[in-house]
Protein backbone atom coordinates (compact mmCIF):
# COMPACT_ATOMS: atom_id res chain seq x y z
CA UNK A 1 0.00 0.00 0.00
CA UNK A 2 0.93 3.74 -1.17
CA UNK A 3 2.81 5.23 2.72
CA UNK A 4 0.92 8.37 1.75
CA UNK A 5 -2.43 6.82 1.29
CA UNK A 6 -2.05 4.90 4.57
CA UNK A 7 -0.92 8.01 6.71
CA UNK A 8 -3.94 9.30 5.34
CA UNK A 9 -6.54 7.01 6.21
CA UNK A 10 -7.14 8.12 9.92
CA UNK A 11 -7.32 11.36 9.06
CA UNK A 12 -9.56 10.60 6.57
CA UNK A 13 -12.15 8.32 9.23
CA UNK A 14 -11.89 11.54 11.42
CA UNK A 15 -13.13 13.62 8.97
CA UNK A 16 -15.74 11.33 7.75
CA UNK A 17 -17.12 10.72 11.38
CA UNK A 18 -17.08 14.50 12.05
CA UNK A 19 -19.20 15.03 8.84
CA UNK A 20 -22.23 12.28 9.30
CA UNK A 21 -22.15 13.04 13.11
CA UNK A 22 -24.89 15.85 13.21
CA UNK A 23 -27.07 12.99 10.71
CA UNK A 24 -26.64 10.47 12.68
CA UNK A 25 -27.63 13.06 15.87
CA UNK A 26 -30.71 13.59 14.09
CA UNK A 27 -31.44 9.90 12.74
CA UNK A 28 -31.01 9.29 16.82
CA UNK A 29 -33.07 11.66 17.91
CA UNK A 30 -36.28 11.16 15.28
CA UNK A 31 -36.28 7.37 16.39
CA UNK A 32 -36.24 8.23 20.23
CA UNK A 33 -39.10 10.80 19.38
CA UNK A 34 -40.74 8.31 17.45
CA UNK A 35 -40.91 5.04 19.86
CA UNK A 36 -42.02 7.38 22.72
CA UNK A 37 -44.91 8.67 20.83
CA UNK A 38 -45.83 5.69 19.36
CA UNK A 39 -45.22 4.02 23.18
CA UNK A 40 -47.26 6.85 25.05
CA UNK A 41 -50.71 6.05 22.24
CA UNK A 42 -50.07 2.77 22.92
CA UNK A 43 -50.24 3.04 26.72
CA UNK A 44 -53.54 5.50 26.55
CA UNK A 45 -54.83 2.86 24.33
CA UNK A 46 -54.44 0.39 27.58
CA UNK A 47 -53.14 -2.90 24.93
CA UNK A 48 -54.03 -5.95 26.81
CA UNK A 49 -50.60 -8.65 26.95
CA UNK A 50 -50.91 -11.14 23.99
CA UNK A 51 -51.57 -8.92 21.88
CA UNK A 52 -49.93 -7.11 18.93
CA UNK A 53 -50.33 -3.37 20.04
CA UNK A 54 -48.71 -5.09 23.55
CA UNK A 55 -45.93 -6.45 21.56
CA UNK A 56 -45.79 -3.80 19.69
CA UNK A 57 -45.26 -1.44 23.31
CA UNK A 58 -42.69 -3.86 23.68
CA UNK A 59 -40.60 -2.96 20.93
CA UNK A 60 -40.79 0.39 21.59
CA UNK A 61 -39.94 0.33 25.04
CA UNK A 62 -36.63 -1.22 23.76
CA UNK A 63 -35.54 0.71 21.20
CA UNK A 64 -36.10 3.77 23.81
CA UNK A 65 -34.09 2.12 26.14
CA UNK A 66 -31.35 0.87 23.41
CA UNK A 67 -31.21 4.81 21.72
CA UNK A 68 -30.78 6.54 25.41
CA UNK A 69 -28.31 4.34 26.64
CA UNK A 70 -26.54 5.11 22.78
CA UNK A 71 -26.89 8.34 23.79
CA UNK A 72 -24.89 8.08 27.08
CA UNK A 73 -22.42 6.11 26.07
CA UNK A 74 -21.86 8.59 22.87
CA UNK A 75 -21.99 11.44 25.17
CA UNK A 76 -19.60 9.76 27.53
CA UNK A 77 -16.91 8.61 24.86
CA UNK A 78 -17.26 12.08 23.07
CA UNK A 79 -16.19 13.87 26.86
CA UNK A 80 -13.36 11.08 27.16
CA UNK A 81 -12.24 12.10 23.36
CA UNK A 82 -12.54 15.79 24.18
CA UNK A 83 -10.27 15.31 27.35
CA UNK A 84 -8.25 13.13 25.33
CA UNK A 85 -7.35 15.18 22.65
CA UNK A 86 -6.74 18.74 25.19
CA UNK A 87 -4.34 16.21 26.98
CA UNK A 88 -2.34 15.45 23.58
CA UNK A 89 -2.23 19.20 22.56
CA UNK A 90 -0.97 20.30 26.30
CA UNK A 91 1.92 17.65 25.89
CA UNK A 92 2.67 18.62 22.56
CA UNK A 93 3.14 22.12 23.42
CA UNK A 94 4.98 21.52 26.91
CA UNK A 95 7.22 19.37 25.00
CA UNK A 96 7.88 21.74 22.22
CA UNK A 97 8.65 23.99 25.04
CA UNK A 98 11.17 22.15 26.87
CA UNK A 99 12.29 21.16 23.93
CA UNK A 100 13.10 24.57 22.96
CA UNK A 101 15.15 24.90 26.17
CA UNK A 102 16.74 22.12 25.97
CA UNK A 103 18.40 23.30 22.48
CA UNK A 104 19.07 26.63 23.67
CA UNK A 105 20.87 24.97 26.24
CA UNK A 106 22.90 22.82 24.37
CA UNK A 107 23.95 24.94 21.43
CA UNK A 108 24.83 27.66 24.09
CA UNK A 109 27.28 24.91 25.87
CA UNK A 110 28.66 23.93 22.82
CA UNK A 111 29.58 27.46 21.47
CA UNK A 112 31.58 27.66 25.29
CA UNK A 113 32.80 24.34 24.78
CA UNK A 114 34.35 25.42 20.92
CA UNK A 115 35.37 28.82 22.21
CA UNK A 116 37.54 27.32 25.25
CA UNK A 117 39.49 24.43 22.97
CA UNK A 118 40.46 27.16 20.51
CA UNK A 119 41.88 29.41 22.98
CA UNK A 120 43.73 26.91 24.94
CA UNK A 121 45.00 25.45 21.31
CA UNK A 122 46.05 28.70 19.91
CA UNK A 123 46.91 30.44 22.95
CA UNK A 124 49.34 28.33 24.05
CA UNK A 125 51.15 28.25 20.51
CA UNK A 126 53.74 30.57 20.16
CA UNK A 127 51.75 32.76 17.00
CA UNK A 128 48.90 32.61 19.99
CA UNK A 129 50.91 35.26 22.06
CA UNK A 130 51.35 38.88 21.41
CA UNK A 131 49.02 40.64 18.96
CA UNK A 132 47.60 37.55 17.17
CA UNK A 133 46.77 35.90 20.77
CA UNK A 134 44.72 39.28 21.43
CA UNK A 135 42.66 38.88 18.33
CA UNK A 136 41.87 35.62 18.44
CA UNK A 137 41.15 36.68 22.29
CA UNK A 138 38.73 39.66 21.05
CA UNK A 139 37.08 36.82 18.74
CA UNK A 140 36.28 34.20 21.35
CA UNK A 141 35.16 36.35 23.91
CA UNK A 142 32.50 37.96 21.37
CA UNK A 143 30.87 33.95 21.22
CA UNK A 144 31.24 33.43 25.03
CA UNK A 145 29.61 37.20 25.83
CA UNK A 146 26.68 35.93 23.07
CA UNK A 147 26.25 32.80 24.71
CA UNK A 148 25.74 34.73 28.18
CA UNK A 149 23.24 36.59 26.91
CA UNK A 150 21.59 33.28 25.56
CA UNK A 151 21.64 32.13 28.60
CA UNK A 152 20.26 35.29 30.31
CA UNK A 153 16.87 34.82 27.80
CA UNK A 154 16.98 30.83 28.76
CA UNK A 155 16.42 31.87 32.50
CA UNK A 156 13.56 34.08 31.18
CA UNK A 157 12.20 31.43 29.80
CA UNK A 158 12.04 29.39 32.55
CA UNK A 159 10.73 31.74 34.73
CA UNK A 160 7.84 31.48 32.03
CA UNK A 161 7.37 27.71 32.59
CA UNK A 162 4.53 26.12 34.18
CA UNK A 163 5.03 22.60 33.90
CA UNK A 164 4.37 19.90 36.62
CA UNK A 165 7.10 17.48 35.31
CA UNK A 166 10.04 20.38 35.58
CA UNK A 167 11.98 21.88 38.90
CA UNK A 168 11.64 24.99 37.55
CA UNK A 169 13.66 26.67 40.83
CA UNK A 170 16.63 23.85 40.62
CA UNK A 171 16.91 24.05 36.59
CA UNK A 172 16.95 27.98 36.77
CA UNK A 173 19.63 27.83 39.57
CA UNK A 174 21.82 25.57 37.16
CA UNK A 175 21.59 27.82 34.59
CA UNK A 176 21.98 30.77 36.75
CA UNK A 177 24.85 29.57 37.73
CA UNK A 178 26.44 29.45 34.16
CA UNK A 179 25.23 32.70 33.18
CA UNK A 180 27.41 33.90 36.19
CA UNK A 181 30.41 32.16 35.26
CA UNK A 182 30.04 33.10 32.01
CA UNK A 183 30.10 36.99 33.28
CA UNK A 184 33.01 37.08 35.55
CA UNK A 185 35.01 36.67 31.90
CA UNK A 186 32.95 39.09 29.85
CA UNK A 187 33.60 41.72 33.21
CA UNK A 188 37.17 40.71 32.82
CA UNK A 189 37.32 41.06 29.01
CA UNK A 190 35.30 44.61 30.01
CA UNK A 191 37.89 45.81 32.51
CA UNK A 192 41.29 44.21 31.12
CA UNK A 193 41.14 44.25 27.00
CA UNK A 194 42.12 48.44 26.62
CA UNK A 195 45.30 47.42 29.10
CA UNK A 196 46.83 44.26 26.93
CA UNK A 197 47.59 46.15 23.73
CA UNK A 198 50.36 48.48 26.23
CA UNK A 199 51.79 44.87 26.33
CA UNK A 200 51.47 42.85 23.46
CA UNK A 201 54.69 41.00 23.40
CA UNK A 202 54.10 38.91 26.54
CA UNK A 203 51.55 36.32 27.26
CA UNK A 204 49.05 38.17 28.62
CA UNK A 205 46.49 35.27 29.66
CA UNK A 206 48.68 35.22 32.91
CA UNK A 207 46.87 38.68 34.11
CA UNK A 208 43.73 37.68 33.18
CA UNK A 209 42.66 35.23 36.02
CA UNK A 210 39.14 34.71 35.03
CA UNK A 211 40.59 33.84 31.41
CA UNK A 212 42.95 31.11 33.78
CA UNK A 213 40.56 28.77 35.38
CA UNK A 214 38.43 28.74 32.05
CA UNK A 215 41.22 27.43 30.03
CA UNK A 216 43.30 25.58 32.86
CA UNK A 217 43.90 22.11 31.89
CA UNK A 218 42.74 21.25 35.22
CA UNK A 219 38.88 21.46 34.48
CA UNK A 220 37.93 20.98 38.20
CA UNK A 221 36.45 25.09 38.01
CA UNK A 222 34.78 24.42 34.37
CA UNK A 223 33.69 21.72 35.37
CA UNK A 224 31.91 23.15 38.50
CA UNK A 225 30.69 26.17 37.21
CA UNK A 226 29.71 25.21 33.72
CA UNK A 227 30.03 21.68 32.99
CA UNK A 228 28.51 20.04 35.69
CA UNK A 229 25.61 22.51 36.16
CA UNK A 230 24.89 21.32 32.16
CA UNK A 231 24.56 18.03 32.58
CA UNK A 232 22.25 18.32 35.46
CA UNK A 233 20.41 20.92 32.95
CA UNK A 234 20.20 18.15 30.17
CA UNK A 235 19.35 15.15 32.50
CA UNK A 236 16.33 17.23 34.06
CA UNK A 237 15.33 18.27 30.94
CA UNK A 238 15.19 14.92 29.38
CA UNK A 239 13.82 13.05 32.17
CA UNK A 240 10.62 15.97 32.41
CA UNK A 241 10.28 15.37 28.58
CA UNK A 242 10.14 11.27 29.33
CA UNK A 243 7.31 11.78 32.09
CA UNK A 244 3.69 11.75 31.28
CA UNK A 245 1.90 14.87 32.29
CA UNK A 246 -0.30 12.48 33.73
CA UNK A 247 1.85 11.71 36.56
CA UNK A 248 1.95 15.46 38.02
Amino acid sequence: MDTHSASLEPETSDQMRTMFRPHINLILAGVAVASAAGLIVLLWLNVKPDTLAFELAKAFLQVLVVVVIGALITLGTSDYQKDRDAWRDLKQRSDELLGGLLDDAVNGYHNVKRARRVMRARLGAKEGQGTAGIRLYDDQMEVINDTQLRFERLKLKVDGVSDGRLDAADLRSNIETIKDALHELVQEYESERRRLSVDVDRTFTARLPKLTWFLSENSRDFNKKIGDPFEAILKQIQAAMLKSLRQT
